[in-house]
C-alpha cells in the first residue's frame, strides 16, 4: 500500500488481531515480520531498502481523533464483532479492543497511558481472554523497567509500545510524516504483550 490513512490502518490491524489471537496465532497482526531485540528510541523507527536513501525522521506525531471501529468478525462457522474504541484527552489516552463470537466475549484488551509529542507512552496494559485470567504488563517509566503478571522486570526502550498501543502508534507516524509512506519502507516498532515477553515488529508498506 502507499499510506497507511488513520482509520484504514486501525480497523485492519485490530480485525487481525482479533482474528490471529482467537486462533492462536500470536504475530498475525503484523504484515511484516518480527525479530528479538529493541528498536531504539523516538516513537517508531522508518527505513527504507538499503538501494534507496533513507528519509528523514517524523520529529512529530499526529494522533488519530477519538473514535469507535465496529466490524465484522468471522472464526471458522462462528461469525461476531470486533470492537476498537481509541480516545485521548489532557494528555492521556486510552484503547480498548474487544472480540465477541457466538455472543461470547472471546477477547479484550486495553491500554491506559500518556501522549507525547512522540506518539504513545504506555503505562498499562491488561490481556483477558476466554477461560484464562488477565494478564497485565506496567511500564515503570522512572526506572526504565517492565513489570508483567508472569513476574521479573526488564527494561525496555523509550518508544517501547504495547500489543495494542502499536496500531494507534503506526496511524500517528505515518500523520505525522505529513505524506504518503512510499512503497518498500517500513515502522520498526518495540511491542510487549502482557506477560512481559517483546519483540521488534516492522511493518512494510
Amino acid at each position: 500500500m502507499s499510506a497507511i490513512a488513520d482509520s484504514a490502518a486501525l480497523a485492519a490491524a485490530a480485525a487481525a488481531l482479533v482474528i490471529g489471537l482467537a486462533v492462536g496465532l500470536e504475530a498475525a497482526a503484523s504484515p511484516g515480520r518480527a525479530a528479538d531485540g529493541p528498536a531504539g528510541a523516538g516513537g517508531g523507527r522508518l527505513d527504507l531498502p538499503a538501494a534507496a536513501p533513507a528519509p528523514a525522521l517524523p520529529t512529530s506525531t499526529r494522533l488519530p481523533t477519538p473514535r469507535t471501529l465496529v466490524y465484522g468478525l468471522r472464526i471458522g462457522p462462528a461469525s461476531g464483532t470486533g470492537t476498537l474504541q481509541w480516545t485521548h484527552g489532557s494528555g492521556r489516552y486510552q484503547a480498548r479492543l474487544e472480540g465477541r463470537v457466538a455472543g461470547l466475549s472471546i477477547l479484550q484488551w486495553t491500554s491506559l497511558g500518556s501522549t507525547t509529542g512522540a506518539g504513545l507512552a504506555p503505562d498499562r496494559f491488561t490481556d483477558r481472554r476466554i477461560g484464562g485470567r488477565e494478564q497485565t504488563v506496567r511500564f515503570v517509566r522512572p526506572e526504565g523497567v517492565l513489570q508483567s503478571t508472569g513476574g521479573g522486570d526488564r527494561p525496555f526502550p523509550p518508544d517501547a509500545q504495547d500489543r495494542l498501543s502499536w496500531m494507534v502508534q503506526i496511524a500517528a507516524i505515518a500523520q505525522g510524516l505529513g505524506r504518503p509512506l512510499v512503497d518498500g519502507e517500513r515502522i520498526t516498532m518495540w511491542v510487549t504483550d502482557a506477560r512481559g515477553h517483546a519483540q521488534t515488529c516492522l511493518l512494510y508498506t
